[in-house]
């Protein structure tokens, strides 16, 4: 059995943006696994969205997928405490499987916001952030689309990157799909992490 046991080491905050905003933060918790975030009094407004990964009140808004939607018999899980959240597991090839994600439901965010950022503190390894979106007009009707933007972290080297929705890509049961609509942050549903072999 070809496995390897995950336990992520990487540090997210995630904060939606437009274009013409600058972000301020300031860290709380634990950097070497998913920590809080706050944004400074003055940006506390509609041109930012931010999530609250230390929100106990907030745990039925986690939810794990694993690669058992396809057969896999990866295994992944959430734990939340009062200073982060922890996202750890198992991978498996085994059966064509290899991927393990977690993601969290979101309000609606404001349609003016471009960008998405992440404050990392990373592991090494390659993720992906996942977004899902409800298309809710046009020619993709009421689907759910997942679109997603790879990234790369440092060992235990703090990073800020930033994303331009537009550039996500969108993906349908891990194919590409390359005429679905432009991600646009009003469409958002839910936002996660993916780590695979």
């Amino acid at each position: 059995m070809l496995t390897s046991r995950v336990l992520t080491k990487v540090a997210i905050v995630v904060i939606f943006t437009s274009l013409a905003r600058p972000l301020y933060a300031q860290e709380t918790g634990d950097i070497r696994s998913v920590s809080a975030m706050g944004l400074e009094q003055s940006e506390q407004s509609a041109n930012n969205y931010m999530i609250d990964f230390t929100n106990q009140n907030n745990r039925h808004l986690w939810r794990v997928s694993n690669d058992n939607v396809m057969g896999g018999i990866s295994k992944g899980a959430v734990v939340l405490t009062s200073e982060k959240t922890r996202f750890s597991g198992t991978i498996s090839l085994e059966n064509n499987g290899g991927f393990s994600a977690v993601f969290h439901k979101v309000d609606v965010i404001d349609a003016d916001l471009t960008q998405l950022s992440l404050d990392i503190a990373g592991d090494g390894q390659r993720y992906q952030v996942r977004v899902i979106a409800n298309h809710r007009k046009g020619s993709f009707g009421e689907e759910r689309i997942h679109y997603f933007h790879e990234f790369d972290t440092q060992e235990n080297k703090r990073q800020t990157l930033t994303f331009n929705l537009i550039d996500f890509q969108a993906t349908f049961r891990g194919r590409k799909i390359d005429n679905a609509p432009a991600l646009s942050s009003e469409d958002i549903e839910e936002i996660g992490f993916l780590f695979k072999k």
